[in-house]
């Protein structure tokens, strides 16, 4: 085992305790998770499988508190620890915010 830690920002909805939760019972460092000020809304990812069975997916993230994060919300110390950092292609794709964020990140 090792240490894991989570970067991003959360919107204040019903989906938020349950997020923040699963993260701590799975021993992720949530320490640098933002909660959004302005509320926002946490973004989903539906995947429906058709009768024919292939998977047809729906995103629900634009706009969404995920989104809003920007490079200034970055802790450069606790990253600059990090041994492993790995950023999904979703990230960067959001928002051009998101994909600073990200850019940045790799740059620490």
């Amino acid at each position: 085992g090792t240490s894991t830690g989570y970067i991003t920002k959360l919107g204040n909805d019903p989906f938020k305790s349950y997020l923040e939760n699963s993260f701590i019972a799975e021993g992720v460092d949530t320490s640098h998770v933002i909660t959004s000020g302005s509320g926002g809304f946490n973004a989903a990812h539906f995947v429906a499988v058709m009768p024919n069975g292939e998977r047809e997916f729906v995103y629900y993230r634009k706009g969404s508190a995920p989104s809003t994060i920007a490079p200034s919300d970055l802790n450069e110390h606790y990253i600059s620890k990090a041994k492993v950092m790995h950023c999904s292609g979703i990230a960067q794709a959001i928002s051009p915010s998101a994909r600073k964020t990200v850019l940045r990140a790799a740059e620490i």
